[in-house]
């Protein structure tokens, strides 16, 4: 009698999905929202992906954000490649802006706690340019420039070019940059400084708090994401991470946001493992009043 081998290839699990997923229980991960973002990595159709992707964001008593977004990126192919990012400070400060690319790049790093900055690092210097670039559709290279955020001095957008030359496929580069933005947060020495918050809709309902973000549009081995603050912030309500996809109508709490306090900051990380393409990952909190 012949055996249906093609029924039993379509429908065996692999070992290594059934271990994924036996760790994401273990973790207190939410199995069901994550279960169809395990992607194929080296498909054809992607160009390049993350197999580690670490955002940390520090904020000071005076309101200064740091920023620090470091990666392992892999190339499945050899071609001429862009990423694309962007930062939108409306719910800062209201005398927060940011000034040009250019002048930004000129601040010293010591100099990272009160003024605008960017620096960035990559192996074999894979990253050949970062421009200023107004996009509007992250994915396509020509598209023409978004005047409106242009002259929004509250929003920053830009474009890292990668030295085709020096790609080889599918090897691992570390890529660092950190941003620093005096104002990113409106608060003064520890508090919520209430005279100085641009954002109408945090102004009407204190209640819903400040939050970082990141949209996940690469795909991504292992997330982390990390919220610190200055020992001497105060807190009405501890971080909590929230998930939400596309067609998703409300956030969903991640369980695991781990503590750990070093005399000078609090620090809250969470991890999550293959996060769907096109999902939202905010970390929200409120600060304590003046």
């Amino acid at each position: 009698m012949k055996k249906n081998t093609n029924n039993w290839g379509r429908n065996m699990v692999k070992f290594s999905d059934i271990k994924s997923l036996i760790e994401m229980i273990k973790n207190g991960i939410d199995v069901g929202y994550f279960i169809r973002s395990h992607h194929s990595f080296r498909n054809k159709r992607v160009t390049h992906y993350f197999e580690n992707y670490h955002k940390h964001v520090t904020i000071y008593n005076d309101g200064t954000g740091v920023i620090i977004n470091e990666f392992d990126m892999v190339f499945n192919r050899k071609e001429k490649s862009f990423l694309k990012r962007g930062l939108d400070i409306s719910d800062g400060k209201k005398n927060a802006c940011f000034p040009a690319l250019t002048n930004m790049k000129k601040t010293s790093i010591q100099d990272r706690f009160h003024e605008y900055g960017f620096w960035y690092y990559s192996d074999d210097n894979i990253i050949s340019s970062v421009k200023e670039k107004y996009w509007t559709d992250e994915d396509d290279e020509n598209d023409v420039e978004n005047i409106t955020l242009k002259n929004n001095n509250k929003v920053f957008r830009w474009e890292f070019r990668f030295n085709y030359s020096r790609i080889q496929p599918h090897k691992k580069y570390k890529i660092v940059y950190v941003m620093s933005i005096p104002g990113m947060f409106p608060i003064k020495d520890g508090k919520l400084d209430i005279d100085s918050i641009n954002d109408e809709q945090l102004l009407n309902d204190l209640e819903s708090g400040n939050s970082t973000s990141l949209r996940i549009k690469n795909p991504i081995r292992n997330f982390y994401y990390t919220i610190s603050f200055e020992s001497d912030i105060l807190l009405e309500r501890d971080p909590k991470c929230m998930l939400k996809s596309i067609n998703q109508q409300e956030d969903v709490v991640h369980p695991k946001l781990e503590h750990s306090y070093n005399t000078i900051y609090h620090k809250y990380t969470c991890k999550i493992t293959k996060p769907k393409i096109g999902s939202l990952i905010k970390i929200n909190w409120q600060f304590k009043e003046d």
